[in-house]
């Protein structure tokens, strides 16, 4: 079961900030702030148009994630609404399921706030307990300056570029940079 232990804590601001495991009971909340961050946010992969996930689709997901050994989704609240998300699928095969993948988005005015910061160390606390999960990859845009200065602060290293990976609406390209953190 992906799962945490709720927790508390404050972000750079000073709001109390609620981690926790996302559930079913979320799908709506966490379908209006991935519509809101689409909306907003320049360096995700899917963009606004392309996002048709209905309401039993995201409950699925999230209860999928849920009973799956190897998956986590958790959520960054403040005053019981989503300001960040964190899912993590591990390897589905038995050579890479020591490895798994991230994605993370927080709200637009949440950014820079430690909000990135809190739902990457409930993560990494999951994976020190997990019996399989030994590391963490990800992509992140080569732009993206912000998330790649938090991934180094978090201990992640680049271990490859994809060149021309993205390309925008108006012809540029952008590069994805793989990073990746051993834990165990």
């Amino acid at each position: 079961m992906g799962a945490i232990l709720t927790q508390t804590t404050q972000a750079k601001n000073s709001h109390n900030i609620v981690i926790r495991t996302a559930t079913v009971k979320d799908a709506k909340a966490i379908l209006e702030f991935n519509e809101e961050v689409l909306a907003e946010a320049p360096y995700l992969l899917t963009t606004r148009e392309e996002f048709t996930l209905t309401l039993k689709e995201e409950e699925k997901f999230l209860s999928d994630m849920y009973d799956h050994k190897n998956k986590l989704a958790i959520v960054a609240e403040l005053d019981g609404k989503v300001v960040g998300f964190l899912d993590f699928h591990g390897g589905g095969r038995r050579r890479n399921q020591h490895d798994g993948t991230l994605g993370m988005s927080v709200r637009e005015h949440w950014r820079n706030q430690g909000i990135g910061d809190l739902l990457l160390r409930a993560l990494f606390d999951w994976v020190e307990r997990h019996k399989t999960v030994e590391k963490v990859s990800l992509e992140v845009f080569s732009q993206n300056i912000g998330a790649i200065h938090l991934y180094i602060k978090q201990g992640f290293v680049q271990e490859g570029r994809k060149v021309h990976a993205i390309k925008l609406d108006d012809g540029q390209y952008m590069d994805l940079i793989i990073m990746g953190r051993i834990l165990k």
